[in-house]
């Protein structure tokens, strides 16, 4: 009987589990994104204020951060730099603000 009753329950919860997969357009655990390109638009353009400036600085000084690009190491560059650009000036106040914990971070929550 007990048998049973967990059966009935596992076939419930199949069931529930498909029609929610069904709302979406991909299963879940795929590997791939199940909103459409046109839904992450709006997304796309969101930065944090402090990185977009790195970012516009660069532009304006005809210099790009393409994908194969190490920003760690261009800020490493910056900051040992006796002559700075204004993007390489960003750069070392960025790494010097995001480089340390907050006060708030607790380190062994972080190690675990």
């Amino acid at each position: 009987e007990i048998l049973r009753l967990n059966e009935l329950r596992l076939n419930s919860l199949r069931g529930s589990f498909l029609s929610v997969l069904s709302d979406h357009q991909k299963p879940i655990d795929d590997g791939e994104s199940y909103m459409t390109p046109e839904e992450l638009e709006p997304y796309r353009m969101i930065g944090d204020s402090a990185m977009d400036l790195v970012f516009s600085l660069m532009q304006h000084e005809g210099r790009k951060l393409g994908p194969t690009d190490d920003f760690l190491k261009l800020a490493e560059e910056a900051k040992h730099s006796s002559q700075k650009t204004p993007s390489q000036e960003a750069m070392k106040s960025f790494m010097e603000t995001y480089q340390t914990l907050p006060s708030w971070a607790e380190p062994e929550q972080l190690k675990r």
